[in-house]
């Protein structure tokens, strides 16, 4: 969708106005409001189950909007097929439990809230940075939880040179230094990790670097390579040297 131009502002901006009672008939919007209205009563939490109904709409359509071109996807969103409500709303709360809560992150949600910013969270993404970025960022604070009390969860690729990974690291985090990646070819094997499919298969995938830039790069690269859930971690390897107790390990 992103290759043919066809971006979220075409077609979601009704979705999320709405509340859905665009998309859907009746019958079906009151099953979809009474699920999103139980559970967590922030504000911010309710934008992100919103934002994961329409993940999930996309996902059921998802065999046809790859084989369409835009003409075609127009068509499509101008005259939605019967869309599986039951279907949507369990894998939207799927989605909502196994994503860390800083990649819904709002950049206005804590003013709102009245809370002091934190170094470890997101505070300081613009509109821009997260418009060209097709990964979103991970805060320290949601990478070091599921790192230490759900490992099983996340896999984090560590794209720092062997002599920095060999001074500190995360526990269980994989190396592969950024300056020795052809990223030409889109072949995980070209990586030189064996297994690496299977590895990050089913996990949080975290990219971690100092330079963002370099980060984003391989970031899309693993997309490319058919890799779900990637994520990058914002404010770099850096800001974990700042946790206590130490959460990092050496060589």
């Amino acid at each position: 969708m992103r290759e043919i131009n066809f971006i979220p502002e075409l077609f979601a901006i009704p979705w999320f106005l709405t509340m859905f009672s665009h998309v859907f008939p009746l019958h079906k919007i009151i099953h979809l409001w009474d699920k999103l209205l139980l559970g967590d009563s922030s504000y911010p939490f309710f934008i992100g189950k919103v934002l994961f109904i329409g993940i999930s709409i996309l996902e059921q359509l998802k065999t046809t909007l790859l084989s369409s071109c835009f003409n075609d996807c127009i068509l499509l969103f101008s005259d939605l097929p019967d869309i599986v409500m039951e279907t949507c709303v369990i894998e939207s709360r799927k989605m909502y439990l196994s994503t860390p809560k800083s990649i819904t992150f709002r950049k206005y949600a804590k003013q709102l809230n009245n809370n002091e910013p934190d170094e470890f969270e997101i505070n300081d993404i613009e509109l821009n940075d997260l418009q060209n970025e097709r990964c979103p960022r991970i805060s320290a604070n949601d990478l070091i939880e599921l790192n230490n009390k759900k490992p099983g969860e996340v896999m984090v690729i560590d794209i720092r040179s062997h002599l920095d990974f060999n001074r500190a690291h995360l526990r269980d985090s994989i190396n592969i230094p950024f300056t020795s990646i052809s990223l030409s070819d889109i072949r995980l094997d070209a990586l030189g990790v064996p297994d690496l499919e299977m590895v990050l298969a089913n996990r949080n995938v975290v990219v971690v670097n100092n330079l963002h830039e370099s980060a984003i790069l391989f970031a899309h690269f693993l997309l490319d390579c058919g890799i779900k859930k990637v994520c990058i971690l914002h404010s770099g390897f850096n800001i974990l040297h700042s946790f206590v107790p130490n959460v990092l390990e050496t060589s």
